[in-house]
């Protein structure tokens, strides 16, 4: 059973992920990945995007997806897709093993456990705060 403090991830459009858009509080068309773990949340975004995410997510950290698309090659991958990158970053930052939501795709599940992560999916809600309601 994974532990609650186990690092999250997930991996959608904000715009369509109500999940995605409380976590970061960054609106966005294209899936882009976020992840929490250390205590701190970690926002990919790509180049398009990277100044916008900075300026407007709640996110701790705003990775560069060219960054880590450049420590993939020099870890050894000629052409590396989204997962290739997204494990990069993960490794980068110590986590082997992560919850993510039970809609969390498919396929990038597949391919993330096929670069040694572990991935257990967390029923509804992922994020349980965002069932509390406030005010604001």
């Amino acid at each position: 059973m994974p532990r609650d403090d186990a690092p999250l991830l997930h991996y959608a459009a904000s715009e369509t992920d109500a999940d995605m858009y409380y976590a970061t509080g960054f609106l966005a068309p294209d899936a882009f990945a976020w992840f929490r773990a250390g205590g701190r949340d970690y926002l990919m975004a790509n180049d398009l995007e990277i100044g916008r995410a900075r300026e407007e997510s709640s996110a701790d950290v705003v990775l560069s997806l060219t960054e880590y698309r450049g420590r993939a090659v020099k870890a050894g991958v000629a052409r590396p897709g989204m997962a290739d990158i997204l494990a990069t970053a993960l490794r980068h930052h110590r986590v082997k093993r992560a919850l993510v939501p039970d809609q969390f795709p498919t396929g990038m599940a597949d391919a993330l456990r096929a670069r040694g992560l572990r991935l257990d999916a967390r029923p509804a809600p992922f994020l349980p705060a965002r069932v509390i309601k406030t005010p604001a």
